[in-house]
């Protein structure tokens, strides 16, 4: 158990370095390796884009999902965007339970926000999961939301609700 969880721990810290890195020069190969500027312009064209869905936004918090990415670091990833409107708890984001196109699969995420404070994360799933559950593309996120402060767990949640995406293809 301990050979795996230092396994991981070494793979974020790779991820983390190479999502730091990189240089213009990089950025132009890149981008001559795989074509024109006009021709990413078009290919971006042809999917739908997303539009920002607010699933909550009450007197003590906010969350909107901001964009869908299909290649986030993990695996596809919902971006979001976390608002804590205390201005003395730190609350808890969880997602309780999460179902992509009908089947249950757990993401990556849980996340705390300081008071006052906002915050830009994902909600990813693993690409393996979805391949063992023959999904190639997502098309519908059910997602089941608590918020709590951290430090009272007695507290009634600010939000325990489950909510719909749905992603354009």
């Amino acid at each position: 158990m301990k050979k795996v969880l230092a396994l991981i721990l070494s793979l974020m810290v790779v991820f983390a370095f190479t999502a730091c890195g990189g240089s213009e020069e990089t950025a132009g190969a890149a981008e001559s390796s795989t074509g024109s500027a006009e021709q990413t312009a078009s290919e971006s064209e042809e999917k739908a884009a997303f539009e920002e869905v607010v699933l909550f936004d009450n007197d003590q918090c906010t969350m909107v999902v901001k964009d869908f990415d299909e290649d986030g670091d993990w695996g596809p990833a919902l971006k979001v965007y976390l608002e804590n409107k205390t201005s003395d708890e730190t609350l808890m984001f969880s997602v309780e339970s999460a179902s992509v196109n009908g089947y249950m699969l757990d993401p990556l995420f849980a996340t705390e926000v300081t008071a006052g404070n906002k915050e830009n994360t994902e909600i990813s799933w693993f690409e393996e999961d979805l391949a063992d559950n023959d999904i190639e593309s997502i098309e519908n996120v059910e997602l089941q939301i608590r918020v709590y402060d951290t430090d009272d767990w007695e507290q009634a949640p600010y939000v325990e609700d489950t909510f719909t995406v749905t992603i354009p293809q």
